[in-house]
Protein backbone atom coordinates (compact mmCIF):
# COMPACT_ATOMS: atom_id res chain seq x y z
CA UNK A 1 0.00 0.00 0.00
CA UNK A 2 1.57 3.26 -0.80
CA UNK A 3 0.15 6.93 1.15
CA UNK A 4 1.67 10.45 -0.22
CA UNK A 5 1.54 13.69 2.13
CA UNK A 6 2.80 16.71 0.28
CA UNK A 7 2.86 20.37 -0.29
CA UNK A 8 4.24 23.57 1.73
CA UNK A 9 2.67 22.87 4.30
CA UNK A 10 5.44 21.06 6.42
CA UNK A 11 3.58 20.51 10.10
CA UNK A 12 0.45 19.56 8.28
CA UNK A 13 2.08 16.92 5.62
CA UNK A 14 3.42 15.32 8.62
CA UNK A 15 0.93 15.38 10.96
CA UNK A 16 -1.38 13.67 8.33
CA UNK A 17 1.41 11.63 7.84
CA UNK A 18 1.88 10.07 11.16
CA UNK A 19 -2.14 9.81 11.81
CA UNK A 20 -2.49 7.85 8.62
CA UNK A 21 0.64 5.66 10.37
CA UNK A 22 -1.59 5.47 13.65
CA UNK A 23 -4.12 3.74 11.97
CA UNK A 24 -2.15 1.91 10.29
CA UNK A 25 -0.12 0.59 13.61
CA UNK A 26 -3.13 -1.80 14.94
CA UNK A 27 -2.20 -4.36 12.24
CA UNK A 28 1.39 -3.40 11.22
CA UNK A 29 3.44 -3.14 14.23
CA UNK A 30 6.70 -3.09 13.04
CA UNK A 31 7.83 1.18 11.83
CA UNK A 32 10.94 2.02 9.79
CA UNK A 33 11.77 5.57 8.52
CA UNK A 34 14.23 5.82 5.55
CA UNK A 35 15.70 8.93 5.25
CA UNK A 36 18.31 10.15 2.11
CA UNK A 37 21.24 9.33 4.65
CA UNK A 38 19.76 6.06 5.06
CA UNK A 39 18.93 4.79 1.96
CA UNK A 40 21.01 2.37 -0.02
CA UNK A 41 19.92 0.69 -3.74
CA UNK A 42 17.91 -2.03 -2.92
CA UNK A 43 16.17 -1.18 0.07
CA UNK A 44 12.94 -0.24 -1.27
CA UNK A 45 12.74 -3.80 -3.19
CA UNK A 46 13.88 -5.65 0.09
CA UNK A 47 11.23 -3.70 2.45
CA UNK A 48 8.19 -4.21 -0.56
CA UNK A 49 9.31 -8.02 -1.18
CA UNK A 50 9.72 -8.77 2.33
CA UNK A 51 7.74 -9.00 5.57
CA UNK A 52 9.99 -7.98 9.15
CA UNK A 53 12.56 -10.01 11.20
CA UNK A 54 9.93 -11.01 13.24
CA UNK A 55 7.38 -11.47 10.00
CA UNK A 56 5.39 -8.22 11.10
CA UNK A 57 3.84 -6.47 8.43
CA UNK A 58 5.61 -3.10 7.99
CA UNK A 59 4.85 0.71 7.80
CA UNK A 60 7.96 2.12 6.04
CA UNK A 61 8.00 5.99 6.19
CA UNK A 62 9.71 7.49 3.51
CA UNK A 63 10.84 10.65 4.72
CA UNK A 64 11.34 13.59 1.68
CA UNK A 65 12.69 11.37 -1.04
CA UNK A 66 13.41 14.27 -3.09
CA UNK A 67 16.31 15.28 -1.10
CA UNK A 68 18.47 13.09 -2.55
CA UNK A 69 18.29 12.69 -6.58
CA UNK A 70 18.89 8.69 -6.41
CA UNK A 71 16.37 8.00 -4.01
CA UNK A 72 13.76 10.29 -5.71
CA UNK A 73 14.25 8.54 -8.81
CA UNK A 74 14.35 4.93 -7.02
CA UNK A 75 11.19 5.83 -5.20
CA UNK A 76 9.08 7.06 -8.53
CA UNK A 77 10.42 4.49 -10.55
CA UNK A 78 8.80 1.74 -8.05
CA UNK A 79 5.96 3.64 -7.01
CA UNK A 80 3.55 0.77 -8.42
CA UNK A 81 5.40 -1.62 -6.90
CA UNK A 82 5.43 -0.14 -3.34
CA UNK A 83 1.42 -0.06 -4.01
CA UNK A 84 0.90 -3.37 -4.68
CA UNK A 85 3.40 -4.68 -1.54
CA UNK A 86 1.71 -5.78 1.71
CA UNK A 87 3.70 -3.57 3.59
CA UNK A 88 2.78 0.20 4.20
CA UNK A 89 4.95 3.26 2.65
CA UNK A 90 3.77 6.17 3.79
CA UNK A 91 5.54 9.61 2.17
CA UNK A 92 6.46 12.55 3.41
CA UNK A 93 7.35 15.48 0.71
CA UNK A 94 7.50 19.01 0.09
CA UNK A 95 5.47 20.74 -3.27
CA UNK A 96 5.60 17.81 -6.11
CA UNK A 97 6.03 18.78 -9.52
CA UNK A 98 2.95 17.65 -12.20
CA UNK A 99 5.28 14.59 -13.34
CA UNK A 100 5.74 13.50 -9.93
CA UNK A 101 2.13 13.99 -8.71
CA UNK A 102 0.69 12.14 -11.86
CA UNK A 103 2.87 9.36 -10.85
CA UNK A 104 1.82 9.38 -7.22
CA UNK A 105 -1.82 10.09 -8.00
CA UNK A 106 -1.80 6.51 -10.88
CA UNK A 107 -0.70 4.16 -7.55
CA UNK A 108 -1.13 5.30 -4.21
CA UNK A 109 -3.90 4.83 -2.76
CA UNK A 110 -4.17 7.88 -0.80
CA UNK A 111 -2.41 10.94 -1.84
CA UNK A 112 -3.02 14.29 0.08
CA UNK A 113 -1.60 17.24 -1.10
CA UNK A 114 -1.23 20.53 2.40
CA UNK A 115 -1.49 23.78 1.24
CA UNK A 116 -0.32 27.10 2.77
CA UNK A 117 2.96 29.04 3.49
CA UNK A 118 6.44 27.15 4.61
CA UNK A 119 6.42 26.89 8.01
CA UNK A 120 9.67 26.49 10.19
CA UNK A 121 9.57 22.69 11.48
CA UNK A 122 9.88 21.85 14.91
CA UNK A 123 12.62 18.69 14.59
CA UNK A 124 10.36 16.02 15.91
CA UNK A 125 13.26 13.61 16.44
CA UNK A 126 15.22 15.77 19.39
CA UNK A 127 12.13 13.78 21.09
CA UNK A 128 13.82 10.34 20.28
CA UNK A 129 17.40 11.42 21.19
CA UNK A 130 15.81 13.03 24.83
CA UNK A 131 14.07 9.35 24.85
CA UNK A 132 17.53 7.54 24.15
CA UNK A 133 18.89 9.26 27.10
CA UNK A 134 16.15 8.90 29.40
CA UNK A 135 16.41 12.70 30.18
CA UNK A 136 13.09 12.93 31.52
CA UNK A 137 13.46 17.20 32.06
CA UNK A 138 14.65 17.43 28.34
CA UNK A 139 12.05 14.91 27.11
CA UNK A 140 9.20 17.02 29.18
CA UNK A 141 10.68 20.65 27.44
CA UNK A 142 10.84 19.17 23.90
CA UNK A 143 7.63 17.69 24.20
CA UNK A 144 5.95 21.41 25.51
CA UNK A 145 7.84 23.30 22.72
CA UNK A 146 6.37 20.50 20.18
CA UNK A 147 2.97 21.00 21.44
CA UNK A 148 3.70 25.13 20.97
CA UNK A 149 5.06 24.63 17.31
CA UNK A 150 1.16 23.09 16.61
CA UNK A 151 3.10 19.18 16.18
CA UNK A 152 0.05 16.99 17.21
CA UNK A 153 -0.22 14.12 19.81
CA UNK A 154 -0.16 11.70 17.21
CA UNK A 155 2.70 13.02 15.52
CA UNK A 156 4.78 13.17 18.93
CA UNK A 157 3.39 9.28 19.99
CA UNK A 158 4.54 7.93 16.34
CA UNK A 159 7.75 9.09 16.44
CA UNK A 160 8.29 7.56 20.28
CA UNK A 161 6.66 4.70 18.95
CA UNK A 162 9.17 4.42 16.28
CA UNK A 163 12.07 4.52 18.80
CA UNK A 164 10.88 1.90 21.12
CA UNK A 165 10.25 -0.47 18.31
CA UNK A 166 13.47 0.58 16.91
CA UNK A 167 15.24 -0.45 20.34
CA UNK A 168 13.41 -3.56 21.01
CA UNK A 169 14.72 -4.79 17.67
CA UNK A 170 18.07 -3.53 18.43
CA UNK A 171 17.54 -5.38 21.77
CA UNK A 172 16.57 -8.81 19.97
CA UNK A 173 19.11 -8.84 17.76
CA UNK A 174 23.13 -9.47 17.32
CA UNK A 175 24.23 -6.93 14.64
CA UNK A 176 23.02 -4.22 12.52
CA UNK A 177 22.94 -6.68 9.56
CA UNK A 178 20.40 -8.81 11.19
CA UNK A 179 17.89 -5.32 12.81
CA UNK A 180 17.98 -4.15 9.01
CA UNK A 181 19.16 -1.11 10.50
CA UNK A 182 22.45 1.00 9.14
CA UNK A 183 25.56 0.28 11.89
CA UNK A 184 25.32 3.71 13.11
CA UNK A 185 21.67 3.93 14.19
CA UNK A 186 21.99 0.82 15.10
CA UNK A 187 25.00 1.40 17.53
CA UNK A 188 23.16 4.18 18.87
CA UNK A 189 20.02 2.39 19.76
CA UNK A 190 22.26 -0.58 21.31
CA UNK A 191 24.41 2.03 23.60
CA UNK A 192 20.78 3.32 24.60
CA UNK A 193 19.48 0.09 25.76
CA UNK A 194 21.49 0.40 29.05
CA UNK A 195 19.67 3.10 29.98
CA UNK A 196 16.16 0.37 29.94
CA UNK A 197 15.92 -2.48 32.37
CA UNK A 198 14.33 -5.79 30.92
CA UNK A 199 11.20 -5.17 30.13
CA UNK A 200 10.56 -1.82 30.05
CA UNK A 201 10.33 -1.14 26.63
CA UNK A 202 7.32 -3.54 26.15
CA UNK A 203 5.53 -1.83 29.46
CA UNK A 204 6.56 1.88 27.71
CA UNK A 205 5.21 0.53 23.92
CA UNK A 206 2.05 -1.06 25.30
CA UNK A 207 1.28 1.80 27.59
CA UNK A 208 2.11 4.42 24.50
CA UNK A 209 -0.62 2.82 22.01
CA UNK A 210 -3.20 2.03 25.24
CA UNK A 211 -3.29 6.36 25.46
CA UNK A 212 -3.71 6.80 21.64
CA UNK A 213 -6.71 4.80 21.15
CA UNK A 214 -8.04 5.71 24.69
CA UNK A 215 -7.12 9.27 23.53
CA UNK A 216 -9.22 8.40 20.15
CA UNK A 217 -11.77 6.73 21.66
CA UNK A 218 -12.42 9.58 23.83
CA UNK A 219 -11.49 7.22 26.69
CA UNK A 220 -8.73 10.07 28.42
CA UNK A 221 -7.57 13.48 26.82
CA UNK A 222 -4.54 12.56 24.70
CA UNK A 223 -2.43 15.71 25.48
CA UNK A 224 -2.81 14.91 28.95
CA UNK A 225 -2.25 11.26 28.74
CA UNK A 226 0.77 11.82 26.88
CA UNK A 227 2.61 14.52 29.22
CA UNK A 228 1.94 12.00 31.97
CA UNK A 229 3.55 9.49 29.75
CA UNK A 230 6.65 11.66 29.20
CA UNK A 231 6.60 12.75 32.60
CA UNK A 232 6.81 8.76 33.77
CA UNK A 233 9.38 7.69 31.18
Amino acid sequence: MLYVFFGKDAITVREKAFAQMGTLTTDALAIVRVTDEEYSEGMLAAFAEGASLFGEIQVILLDTPSSNVVFNEAVLMNAEMLAHSQNHFVIIEGPLLAPQKKIYTAHAQKIEECQGDTVAKFNTFALTDAFLKRDKKLLWMLYSQAKEAGISNEEIAGILFWQIKLLRVVEKTKNSEASGQKPFVYNKAKRALMNFKKGELHTLSRTLVQLYHDGHGGKVDMSNALEQWVLGV
